[in-house]
């Protein structure tokens, strides 16, 4: 899909076995669609749905964003075989058995190594605690981010790139 709107599908049931693509606007699918094989690739545009969508298999890779998904299974990979930058202004839930595949190759986030942004919800200008661990039972603060009038916060982690793994939490009022 390409263009600079909103494509919507409604009361359609289909089933990707080849590639759903979004170039540029925002692909919003059914709200009964759960992706179980095949890719999503948002490259530069949106994928989402009105409700929320599960992702139940196949692959996702690319640039964009992908709005209010359910990982149940499958792969998340930024870029595919290349790198990517991949955005989740609604939140990010992932289940044990999705792979998160990640290309590192440098510094620079986007274009030398992969990057999953994941922007929360929450309530409007007030600052939410960002805590990080390396094994979901030791906890340490390592910055504060304050929402917009929208509820959204975003942290970028500038030492993500010195670990070989670790894993945040959002602690708000």
């Amino acid at each position: 899909m390409s263009g600079t709107g909103n494509t919507t599908f409604q009361n359609i049931t289909f089933e990707n076995l080849g590639v759903i693509e979004a170039a540029t606007g925002t692909l919003f699918l059914p709200a009964t669609f759960t992706h179980t094989a095949g890719i999503l690739r948002p490259t530069g545009g949106s994928i989402g749905s009105q409700n929320s969508f599960d992702v139940a298999g196949g692959t996702l890779e690319g640039s964009g964003t992908i709005l209010r998904a359910q990982f149940i299974s499958g792969l998340i990979s930024p870029g595919g075989e290349a790198t990517g930058d991949l955005r989740f202004p609604t939140g990010l839930i992932l289940n044990p058995a999705v792979t998160v595949r990640i290309h590192a190759n440098g510094t620079a986030p986007g274009t030398q190594h992969d990057r999953l942004r994941v922007v929360g919800l929450g309530t409007n200008f007030v600052n939410y605690r960002i805590e990080a661990s390396t094994n979901l039972t030791d906890w340490i603060d390592i910055a504060t981010v304050p929402s917009n009038g929208g509820g959204e916060f975003q942290f970028d982690d500038p030492e993500s790139d010195q670990l070989p793994e670790r894993l945040y939490r959002a602690i708000g009022p």
